[in-house]
């Protein structure tokens, strides 16, 4: 059965949240009651909330991967309010530093993610969601990042398997 484990320090919808460690979860972006796109990240425990530090972006309808122990990567959605960004962020989940990622192929918003490890390596893969330029629509588009390029500083999102009944 589901409960309540204690309340947000900021009500927030289109946010995302990834795991620090077993007990802390971190939550970036969203919006407020008032639809405003936010820069605040929180970390929820089972002892509770506390607001974290603010990102330099507002940030919603984005996904993050929790990409090994130390970091996570923030992956488009929308960005200090240009919509459907191809833009990607590393983030430090505990120093918090940001710094710029590999961009995705085709920006989007509202998107799954998420990592797999396959043959002993690890990928991440983002799918779907919604793009707003050109074409204003839903995306059956999924693409694919090789995490082991990420140490060698040479990683790009490829195109994965398009998607089928996308409506």
């Amino acid at each position: 059965q589901w409960e309540s484990l204690t309340k947000m320090t900021t009500t927030r919808l289109y946010a995302s949240v990834t795991q620090i460690d077993s007990d802390e979860v971190l939550i970036i972006g969203g919006r407020d009651e008032a639809w405003n796109p936010l820069i605040s990240t929180e970390i929820v425990s089972f002892s509770g909330s506390e607001a974290s530090e603010d990102l330099p972006f507002t940030i919603a309808y984005h996904c993050t991967l929790k990409i090994n122990d130390t970091t996570a990567l923030i992956t488009g959605g929308e960005q200090d309010g240009q919509d459907g960004s191809a833009a990607t962020w590393f983030m430090d989940l505990f120093t918090f530093k940001i710094s710029q990622g590999p961009r995705l192929q085709t920006g989007r918003e509202s998107h799954g993610c998420t990592t797999l490890n396959l043959g002993g390596k690890n990928y991440g893969i983002i799918t779907g969601g919604r793009q707003w330029k050109p074409n204003r629509g839903f995306l059956d588009t999924t693409e694919i990042l090789d995490l082991q390029d990420l140490q060698a500083n040479n990683a790009i999102w490829k195109p994965g398997k398009q998607l089928k009944n996308i409506t």
